[in-house]
Order: C-alpha cells, then structure tokens, then sequence
C-alpha cells in the first residue's frame, strides 16, 4: 500500500516538475517573442527613416539634375547668340570695308 503511494507521488511529483519545466520555457518563449516584436517595431521605424532618407536624396538629385539640364539648354542658347552677334559683326565690319 504504502509503496504504492509513493510511486503514485513520485509520478506525480515528476509530472508537476516537467510541467513546471515547461511552463517556464513558455514563460522564456514568450519573452523571446516579446523582444523580437519590439526588435521589429525598431528596425521597422529604422527602415522608414531610411526610406525617406532615400526619397529626398533622390528628389534632390532630380532637381540636380533638372538644374543642370536647365544650365546645359541656357548654355547651348547663350553659344547659339555668340555665334550669331560674331556673325552680325562680321557682316558689319565687312559693310564698313565696303564703305571706305
């Protein structure tokens, strides 16, 4: 009788003791899922910080690049003039030969 009891109790004993166990590493799991999601929550903020980081990198060089296209269009109209006022002053200078 007694001998039985106490194996019924020993079982007994260990079966609390792995379900204790068990909860515990729940208890740890659930932590560890607890980190993670705040570790996420950080790099997701991280992520969008670098996202708009990007977006107005690449909104500036557009201007950039509008600016030199800009720049470029204004040089070729400023040569364009030049080449034409040097014309007009030829023509002119040759009117003024045919003069004297």
């Amino acid at each position: 009788g007694y001998l039985d009891l106490d194996l019924v109790l020993i079982e007994k004993g260990e079966k609390v003791e792995k379900l204790s166990a068990t909860s515990q590493s729940f208890k740890e799991a659930k932590e560890k899922v607890k980190l993670l999601r705040a570790l996420r929550g950080v790099a997701k903020k991280e992520v969008e910080e670098i996202e708009s980081r990007v977006s107005s990198a690449e909104e500036e060089y557009r201007r950039c690049c509008d600016v030199f296209l800009a720049t470029a269009d204004d040089l070729a109209d400023v040569e364009m003039k030049k080449q034409h006022l040097e014309a007009t002053f030829k023509d002119l200078v040759n009117y003024n030969l045919c003069l004297d």
